[in-house]
Parts: structure tokens; C-alpha cells; sequence
């Protein structure tokens, strides 16, 4: 296994700093980091996975169909409630003459 993650050169120099206080290598804590952070992070949920999916729904069609469960909303769904006052409150744009 040998994949390689480019840093800037500053961050590195810290990473190192503070692997060595742990006595660990920079590739040590970095695989510590990204196993906590994939931990972390639910992986996006698809369309036909859950029970909201509309019958029908095509999603090679979709041209959006890419980023459905992309973005972590959580379990309150109360902005759907209001996503016309959210978005169409917005000022129209003016047209250029």
C-alpha cells in the first residue's frame, strides 16, 4: 500500500514536530487523523436506500443525481418547510440594459 497526500511544506514541518513529542512518525498520525475522520463521517445514503425515494425516480436521468446524500443534513428537515421563504426571498437580479 503506498498512496501519496501532498502538504505544504509548513504544516508538514508541524506534523513532524508533534509526531516526534509522540514519539510516532508523521505517517503514523496521519493514518491515526484519517481513520478518525472516516469514523466520523456517514457515508452518503442512496436514493433507493431510503424511505423518502419517489417512485419513479430515475436517477441516470438526473443530472444532479451525483450529489443526493453529498451533503449531511442530519434528522431536522424543517428547512424544507420553508425552502420557498429561504430561497425565494432572495432579490430577483437586475437585467443589464
Amino acid at each position: 500500500m503506498s498512496q501519496m497526500i501532498a502538504l505544504p511544506d509548513d504544516i508538514y514541518a508541524h506534523l513532524t514536530a508533534i509526531a516526534t513529542q509522540q514519539g510516532k512518525t508523521a505517517d503514523d498520525v496521519i493514518n491515526t487523523l484519517v481513520e478518525q475522520y472516516i469514523d466520523e463521517v456517514e457515508p452518503p445514503a442512496h436514493p433507493s436506500d431510503d424511505d423518502e425515494s419517489v417512485e419513479g425516480y430515475d436517477p441516470a436521468a438526473d443530472p444532479l443525481a451525483a450529489f443526493i446524500g453529498a451533503f449531511k443534513l442530519g434528522k431536522d428537515r424543517a428547512w424544507v418547510a420553508q425552502h420557498d421563504a429561504i430561497f425565494g426571498s432572495r432579490p430577483a437580479a437586475k437585467e443589464s440594459m
